[in-house]
This record gives C-alpha cells, structure tokens and sequence, in this order.
C-alpha cells in the first residue's frame, strides 16, 4: 500500500471483547482503538501466530515482540512494501525497492518468487494476498519516477497490472488494463473475490475505487479472472 509523507507506524489494538453479532462486526459499538507504539515506519503490517507484528519502513522490516519491544528483522530488505505470511508461516515480501517478491524460508534464507514476467522486470510489486491453496497474488503499481518501467502491453503500453505466483518463476498476469493503479489486494474467504484497491494518487482525476472480480475454475487448475465481471463497490 502507497502511503505518502508517512513517518510513523501507529498500531492499534482494539481493546473491547468480541461481540455476539460477529458476522456484523467483531467489535462492540462504540469500541475505540488504542495507540501500542509509534515507530518509523508506514507499510506491511503482518501478524504472525507466535504473537509477534512485522512491518516495514525505511528499507528495513521490523519485528514488534508480544511484550512490546522492536527488533529489526532485515536490513536492509529491497525497498519492502507489503508483507504476507505463507500456509507454512514463511514471510513473503513485496521488495518495490528490487522489483521482486521474496519468501524467507525457515532457515533464514530467501527464495526469490518472482522477479520478471516474460522477461520484463516488475515495475513496483506493492501489496500480496494468498488464496486457500497457497497461491500469491501480488500488485504491480508504480508510484514516482517512470522511466525505467519495462512492462508493456503488445500495443507498447505501459502495463500496471496483478500477478499470481503458482510456484518460484512460474507467473501468470491476470489483470492488465482493468484497474488504473493497483494497490491493496485480499483473496474473500472461499475464494469466491479478489478486491483490487485502485489507488492512482498520481494523476488529477485518477482513479480512487475498490473493485471486486469474480474469477473461476479454469483449465489444468490454474484460475482465471473474468475481467468483464468486475463491479466498482466503492469509491
């Protein structure tokens, strides 16, 4: 996620019980969030079950212990962005910095996952989610400078777009034109919907929407998004 001008990462904890109409909301009315820690940072929170909150700013990822102290994890860390534990507990990281997503295996050291399509670099892998059978959808907006973008279309045109990772190296592009900007991203439960947050901040007028793209079985148990299904649910 693209957050400008950030200096801090402020985490917050609700602190009310769960309420009885979960399905609703699982906060009570009235629930208020409170401050944990501010922090240099602004991007990638990821909690993992031991307890512990990684996130990511100023090249570098941080790890937050459960008795509140900062530990740096990754220094530096490719420009890291958004964070993501796997199936199997493995961080996955989008490096803008690198223009790669990575998997820091439980011996420390990291698998590149992704790093080009059809031999173009990435322009800025952003944010990921991860469906139920552990593939990793990632985006691939550019915010800042644009010279050095590679990735075209087959008119030539600049391709701001969202990748799935079925495997290390093997990458599919499922969406190219449909979203301006690309930013967040989450798989629903079920995988019934992946949400496209299209964030184009850059440019007067752009695109400022949520979308939701239906996708379905498709041939040899890849999937594929029906792109003329999409809805605009927000913005």
């Amino acid at each position: 996620m693209k957050l400008s001008r950030i200096n801090s990462l402020l985490l917050f904890v609700f602190v009310s019980s769960v309420s009885p109409r979960a399905a609703e909301s699982p906060l009570e009315p009235g629930a208020q969030p409170k401050q944990e820690k501010t922090e240099g940072a602004g991007e990638g929170p990821a909690w993992h079950r031991s307890g512990n909150l990684y996130f990511t700013g100023g090249n570098r990822i941080r790890r937050r212990a459960p008795d509140g102290t900062t530990h740096i994890y990754r220094d530096p860390a490719g420009g890291a962005n958004g964070l993501l534990f796997d199936l199997q507990g493995r961080l996955v990281v989008c490096e803008a910095g690198t223009r790669r997503v990575t998997r820091t295996e439980s011996d420390g050291t990291i698998t590149i996952l992704a790093d080009r399509y059809q031999g173009k670099h990435f322009n800025s892998p952003n944010d990921l989610t991860i469906d139920s059978k552990g593939r990793i959808y990632f985006t691939d907006p550019r915010y800042g400078p644009r010279d050095d973008m590679e990735m075209r279309d087959e008119r030539g045109q600049l391709v701001e777009g969202v990748y799935r990772i079925d495997a290390p190296g093997k990458v599919a592009r499922i969406i190219a034109h449909e979203a301006q900007r690309p930013n967040g991203i989450l798989v629903s439960s079920g995988d019934q919907y992946l949400y496209v947050a299209d964030n184009n901040n850059n440019t007067v007028g752009g695109a400022r929407k949520l979308w939701r793209f239906n996708y379905v079985a498709f041939y040899l148990g890849l999937f594929a998004l029906y792109t003329n299904s999409y809805a605009r649910v927000h913005a």
